[in-house]
């Protein structure tokens, strides 16, 4: 939640950058001890001892992930979209290259773990290209516990997020197959890819536009209540096309093997 906090922020955000990437590269640290030590029991809830392994390594993109540029954050702040959206479109080019790559050199799912590392990495990397700030290790963190304040709500928010939106693959992975859960997710991911992308992309705008909106609530709330109506009207069509195309859609681009996922 210091993302958000900065971003919500009205005071000068260069004095909470360093105590941020401190508490990030802490938080991180202690979040990737967490999940290599909890791995063996996910492998038994599962009954699958095979992705204990997975499980060690992609806790190395929570690892790498605390040592991103903290001067990113300014970029959505001071609505520099062109720059973050570079930022975004490299990694995710970069991301789908290197799975592809060890697609075929790995032929297994170690594919997807390394891709997922291997972004992590690259994000990492390219935050300090396309920011000149250059954080600092720092003792004092009391910028950090400022911002908190506020964003323990949205850390609060997404630890509930995350097991509503992970609860039904938890179940279905525990009392059905790998090969199940692997239809019913990648169905779910291509039902929700038209909400999910056009709301990404105008959530990157309304969030920091509505920070800067936050003293003026009778704005605020036209602005909500209409930024709501146009991302309904765009979804809305987008997904009831989807629904009338789908069948022939997973035939043609996913092949017959795939079609329980219509």
């Amino acid at each position: 939640g210091l993302n958000s906090s900065l971003v919500h922020s009205s005071d000068d955000p260069k004095k909470y950058l360093n105590a941020m990437w401190t508490g990030g590269i802490i938080r991180n640290s202690l979040l990737t001890i967490l999940i290599c030590a909890v791995a063996p029991l996910v492998g038994a809830f599962f009954g699958n001892p095979l992705i204990v392994p997975l499980i060690y390594v992609l806790s190395l993109s929570t690892f790498f992930v605390g040592f991103e540029n903290v001067g990113i954050v300014l970029l959505e702040k001071e609505l520099r979209l062109n720059r973050k959206f570079l930022f975004d479109l490299s990694i995710v080019t970069l991301e789908v290259a290197s799975v592809i790559i060890a697609a075929f050199w790995f032929r297994s799912a170690w594919a997807l773990i390394v891709g997922a590392v291997a972004n992590r990495v690259i994000g990492v990397a390219l935050s300090y290209f396309f920011h000149s700030y250059r954080p600092r290790l720092t003792r004092d963190l009391s910028g950090a516990w400022k911002l908190f304040s506020y964003g323990k709500w949205v850390s609060i928010s997404a630890i509930f997020a995350f097991f509503i939106g992970q609860g039904d693959n938890i179940v279905i992975g525990r009392m059905l197959s790998p090969q199940e859960l692997g239809f019913y997710q990648l169905a779910f991911t291509l039902a929700f890819i038209p909400a999910l992308e056009f709301s990404r992309v105008f959530g990157n705008v309304l969030f920091p536009m509505f920070a800067k909106l936050q003293n003026d609530p009778g704005m605020l709330e036209r602005a909500f209540i209409k930024a709501s109506r146009l991302i309904f009207a765009a979804v809305t069509p987008m997904s009831l096309g989807l629904l009338v195309v789908l069948p022939e859609f997973v035939r043609v681009f996913y092949g017959e093997r795939w079609m329980p996922m219509v």
